[in-house]
């Protein structure tokens, strides 16, 4: 499609991850009880650059839900 731009990051070969789960490594920050989920100054930022912004937890839907 014209004038459209596909974004994908893809993770290094050194993350080992179970399909519907959060790699360890990037719990901390991405996990339900990790940093984008809790602090208010990274939602901000998320929001601010036109990210949804969802509540934490660990169900589909939920930030930190790898569903």
């Amino acid at each position: 499609m014209a004038g459209s731009i596909n974004f994908r990051k893809f993770l290094p070969s050194n993350y080992t991850f179970t399909t519907g789960t959060i790699p360890a490594k990037l719990a901390p920050l991405f996990g339900p009880t990790g940093f984008t989920c809790t602090n208010a100054a990274a939602k901000l930022d998320l929001k601010n650059y036109g990210f949804a912004v969802l509540p934490a937890g660990t169900s589909p839907g939920d930030c930190g839900s790898a569903s």
